[in-house]
């Protein structure tokens, strides 16, 4: 088995409507002026889907942020260029919002991101449904909704109680089947004091377990620099970076035979 995944798109575009200038989207319509539009650059997405074509994985994961704002047009964007992605009937293609993918309370903001994900996920699942399992040959992806609107101040995310025992259902499932968690956040990276306000909340049996080695691998974004936290087998967890901001992709190609997971980050070129 082969997956691409990438990571925290950022699509930018002007408010949409008056009410935008009196919610969080503000100051994201402001941070975009002022830096991520100098750091975040789509034509990276367009030629890693052309790359992705090419390619032929079995499996592509987006673990979120596809948008700066939540806002329905820079969902619309994203979806547009995806959309040979999206149609190709040979790719499964799995997607997890991020948190600026659920920006705010405005309830077309909210129905737009149910939309995308419901687009992306090939209508496996809905937003709803999260956390959702769905299995691909021998391994096992559980989808994970870690994304809330919160105030004006904080970046985090946080899992309830509902998601960890769903969690804990899935894990005692197909015990022979490899297994992969797909979220926006880092479950094993160290986040200092500092952090609190971009971190995750509620994950510690979640980072147990792939301690532990029940869970083979974490595939997540939000740290916009890639890294990889894996054992000598592969398994650990796999940030991919923001592919629009430092222009790569994640490979990680999976061999049933030997229980090995072996892991690349490919640089897109403009070129």
């Amino acid at each position: 088995m082969k997956i691409i995944h990438f990571s925290d798109l950022h699509a930018s575009l002007p408010p949409e409507d008056f009410s935008a200038f009196f919610d969080k989207r503000v100051v994201g319509f402001f941070n975009h002026v002022f830096r991520r539009q100098f750091q975040h650059n789509l034509d990276f997405l367009k030629k890693s889907v052309d790359f992705i074509i090419t390619k032929k994985p079995d499996v592509v994961v987006c673990t979120g942020d596809f948008t700066t704002t939540g806002q329905p047009s820079e969902f619309r964007q994203v979806i547009e260029i995806l959309k040979p992605i999206i149609e190709d009937g040979n790719i499964e293609f799995f997607a997890v919002p991020g948190n600026h993918d659920a920006y705010v309370k405005n309830s077309t903001c909210s129905e737009a991101l149910q939309l995308a994900i419901k687009n992306i996920n090939s209508s496996h699942c809905q937003l709803t449904d999260m956390p959702f399992s769905i299995c691909v040959e021998d391994t096992d992806f559980l989808l994970l909704n870690e994304c809330r609107p919160t105030n004006i101040f904080m970046s985090s995310g946080y899992l309830q109680d509902k998601d960890i025992s769903v969690f804990n259902k899935w894990l005692d499932t197909d015990i022979k089947h490899s297994k992969v968690v797909v979220g926006h956040f880092p479950l094993l990276h160290k986040y200092s004091k500092f952090d609190f306000r971009h971190r995750i909340y509620g994950h510690e049996s979640i980072c147990k377990a792939l301690e532990e080695k029940q869970v083979d691998l974490s595939l997540c974004g939000h740290i916009h620099k890639k890294y990889t936290n894996l054992d000598i087998d592969g398994r650990g967890e796999i940030c991919s970076g923001s592919l629009t901001r430092f222009s790569y992709l994640s490979e990680i190609s999976f061999d049933p035979g030997f229980k090995n997971f072996y892991h690349q980050f490919i640089k897109i070129n403009l070129n």
